[in-house]
C-alpha cells in the first residue's frame, strides 16, 4: 500500500532536490522516499538506544551492581587487540 503527502519546500531546498536528482539519476520522489527511509532508521535506532539505556539503568537502580572500570578498560583493551573478550558483568 502506498500514501500520497504533499510535501512543501523552500526554493533552495527544491533546487539541492532537483541536482541532487539529476547527479543520481533518480526520480526526485525516490530520492525522497530513501532519505526518508534512512533518517527514519537512524530516529528509530536512536530510540532504541534510550530506551536501552533507561532499562539499563533501571536494573542498577534496583540492584546496584555496575561494571568495575578496570574490567571494562580490560575488555576493551582485549577487544582492540583482536581478542574476543567475554563481556564483562
Amino acid at each position: 500500500m502506498t500514501s500520497t503527502l504533499k510535501v512543501e519546500l523552500d526554493d533552495r531546498t527544491h533546487e539541492r532536490l532537483e541536482a541532487a536528482s539529476r547527479r543520481t539519476r533518480s526520480e526526485p520522489a525516490a530520492l525522497l522516499r530513501a532519505v526518508l527511509a534512512d533518517y527514519l532508521d537512524r530516529v528509530e535506532m536512536e530510540q532504541r538506544e534510550r530506551d536501552e539505556d533507561r532499562a539499563r539503568w533501571a536494573t542498577y537502580e534496583n540492584d546496584g551492581e555496575a561494571l568495575d572500570s578496570d574490567a571494562v578498560l580490560d575488555a576493551l583493551e582485549r577487544s582492540l587487540t583482536g581478542m574476543s573478550p567475554p563481556c564483562p558483568g
